[in-house]
């Protein structure tokens, strides 16, 4: 039950902060949220190395920490090894 709502929670915020930000497209927003939630639920038992609460996260640093996540998590990639901080 707190599952679903937070999950409402956070399909309002994103649809009230979307237009807020310029977006044109809210809808695409909110069914690649639906997606992805739907993915988590479809695996379970899936491990994830990150996870970025992008209310809480400035665009910056949530994408300096997917980027140091990715080039530490596949080094077959070619990508540098990320930044020491």
């Amino acid at each position: 039950m707190k599952r679903s709502r937070n999950r409402r929670a956070a399909l309002l915020g994103t649809a009230r902060r979307s237009p807020q930000r310029g977006d044109t497209d809210t809808a695409g927003w909110l069914a690649a949220w639906d997606a992805a939630q739907a993915d988590l639920a479809a695996h379970p038992q899936a491990q994830w190395e990150l996870r970025v609460d992008t209310d809480a996260t400035a665009p910056r640093e949530a994408a300096e920490r997917i980027d140091d996540t990715v080039r530490a998590t596949a080094p077959s990639s070619g990508l540098p090894a990320p930044k020491q901080s």
